[in-house]
């Protein structure tokens, strides 16, 4: 179920901004998608950073999944995941050709879970043991941590770096700092900003068209991903809806909406087992305030559903033949809030 939910997550940020392992850090360009229908004022939607500008930000995330096995028996499994982070952002320096330099630090985390009736809470403001600390590393290891990143003007993250103090935190946590060398030091700290911190702080921007839109201008990103042997590719496709004003301010509105492409096989074979997959459906919508005047993203939501069966049938280690029923069903909901 892990390795389901990352999955998910990657196709989340595409569409809020495998197990497929990335290498690096996203740089494919946003690519405007020519309609008929534009009309009004064209403009350009671009962050505006300057040295010495500061953002709060309020991330809520909430996930909800269940599961449905059918072997021996039949389980039914559902979970409920609620998570808040609150951010700082500094803008440190800007370059001339937009790119900023920003120092993130997550001043607060809160969590709920519940895990077929089974329920846990998580407040950055409380004290916790060393079991509950290893129970909630992922929260404890950030908390009022720092780390620093390059943006572009499109909202395009292209660096993190200076996450040695949250790695430094898990290790000790985990209590097991002095048991790796620093060649695993190092494949663990790129691990982590790759597969962790990076898809958290995606969600913290939008990538915009690097062209002047008006409305109805469309725009999408592309994102490849792997789920269960399917080589998936992930369309967020973005429309202007409206320009308003709010104050001094125009503001640009813009829908998003998630669509996938997919290869691969449906039936494979693995150890004598033959395992048949349904078709992946994946889908989402949602929506995002850009402030054009202020350059920055005010507001965002958005809605992902992924639904995958399998089927595996063969014969056990005692050649007793075997015949499982597994589906799955993830619905996660992210907000963004200027604050």
């Amino acid at each position: 179920m892990r390795k389901f939910l990352i999955i998910l997550l990657s196709i989340i940020l595409l569409f809020s901004c495998s197990d497929e392992k990335k290498e690096t850090l996203d740089n494919k360009p946003v690519q405007t998608v020519p309609v008929e229908a534009e009309s009004g004022p064209r403009k350009l939607l671009e962050y505006k950073f300057k040295p010495g500008d500061e953002f709060n930000y309020r991330l809520t995330t909430e996930m909800n999944s269940t599961q449905h096995v059918e072997a021996d028996t039949a389980m039914n499994t559902s979970m409920n995941q609620w998570t808040q982070y609150e951010f700082k952002l500094n803008v440190e320096k800007v370059a001339g050709d937009g790119i900023a330099d920003i120092k993130v630090r997550v001043n607060a985390v809160r969590a709920k879970a519940d895990a077929n009736g089974q329920k846990v809470e998580y407040d950055s403001k409380y004290l916790y043991s060393t079991r509950e600390r290893q129970l909630f590393m992922d929260y404890e290891s950030i908390k009022n941590k720092s780390y620093s990143i390059k943006v572009t003007k499109h909202g395009q993250l292209i660096d993190i770096t200076g996450v040695k103090p949250i790695i430094n935190e898990m290790l000790v946590i985990q209590n097991s700092k002095e048991s790796m060398s620093k060649e695993q030091l190092e494949a663990f700290e790129q691990e982590f900003i790759l597969s962790g911190i990076a898809p958290l702080t995606e969600q913290l921007f939008r990538k915009t068209s690097e062209q002047v839109v008006g409305i109805n201008s469309k725009w999408e990103q592309r994102y490849p991903s792997v789920l269960a042997g399917f080589q998936i590719e992930n369309i967020a496709t973005f429309r202007l809806k409206e320009y308003y004003k709010e104050g001094n301010d125009t503001l640009a509105l813009c829908d998003a909406f998630l669509s996938i492409t997919w290869q691969g096989e449906n039936q494979v074979n693995q150890e004598g087992v033959n395992y048949n997959f349904s078709d992946p459906d994946i889908s989402g919508s949602g929506q995002f305030r850009f402030n054009v005047d202020k350059g920055v993203v005010e507001f965002s939501e958005t809605n992902v559903k992924m639904e995958i069966e399998m089927t595996a049938e063969g014969l056990d280690k005692d050649n007793n033949p075997i015949k499982v029923y597994k589906k799955d069903f993830v619905n996660n909901k992210s907000k963004l809030e200027l604050i």
